[in-house]
């Protein structure tokens, strides 16, 4: 697997309460892998303490509940159960500081976990998850979208049920996560060309094509903060080292 991040202000925002956590472990039984994007509401107090909360909760999760469970059978299922259990009670770690502070809070969360070539993501608000599979961009989330309003997130919103779901990862094959400043200047085309696995061999070289698809996001009209990871399971013969960088 390749992997990179971009995480940006935004062009006139005065903080960035996205936060983001990628976190890659070599086991006896494969690669184990955690990437995720929370998108602190900007239209609520403290989005900030919100979004970076929630991935704090989500490394303890991937090391105290993942990891032990990954030589286990049945371990799509308990770690769907697992990571039910960890959202539910950071709902309510989340509530429970609002009241306390006397403010309201909340954040999106788009996330996934893969190994060997599966993935299963989970998603709550409107950053979004895409398949990149060669030059063709699907959007695996919807939108918790309604008349413009954000209609589901982790944090001051009543608790709603995230959206859990798994599938394949083939060679050639990638994972876009990223917050709504990064997505809503960028149609599918431009992402998968932005992405396409042809032009990457590299770990930097993602990083570099993010922060191209960013830029070209700002150029559009893009103010807020922006996040993206991208995960790409590479070809047989695309390792790394094999190609020299773009």
């Amino acid at each position: 697997m390749l992997s990179g991040v971009y995480w940006n202000i935004g062009m006139e925002m005065d903080a960035n309460q996205d936060s983001v956590i990628l976190e890659r472990v070599m086991t006896k039984r494969g690669e184990l892998i955690i990437a995720g994007v929370c998108d602190g509401i900007g239209g609520l107090e403290r989005g900030e303490i919100a979004s970076g909360y929630v991935t704090e909760r989500l490394l303890s999760f991937f090391y105290e509940e993942i990891l032990p469970r990954h030589k286990k059978k049945g371990f799509k299922r308990k770690i769907r159960k697992a990571l039910l259990r960890c959202l539910y009670a950071t709902q309510r770690d989340l509530e429970q500081f609002g009241k306390q502070e006397k403010c309201r809070l909340g954040t999106t969360i788009s996330m996934v976990i893969v190994w060997n070539n599966r993935y299963l993501w989970c998603h709550m608000g409107d950053s979004r998850i895409y398949r990149i599979s060669w030059n063709i961009c699907r959007q695996l989330t919807r939108d918790d979208r309604y008349d413009g309003k954000l209609t589901g997130a982790l944090g001051s919103m009543p608790w709603t049920k995230p959206v859990i779901q798994t599938g394949h990862l083939f060679p050639g094959q990638g994972i876009l996560l990223c917050s709504d400043g990064f997505w809503e200047k960028l149609d599918k085309k431009k992402i998968s060309d932005g992405l396409m696995y042809t032009a990457i061999h590299r770990n930097e070289q993602i990083d570099r094509h993010l922060k191209a698809l960013g830029e070209y996001a700002m150029r559009q009209g893009e103010k807020d903060n922006m996040s993206a990871i991208y995960l790409l399971r590479k070809k047989e013969r695309q390792r790394e080292g094999v190609y020299g960088a773009l």
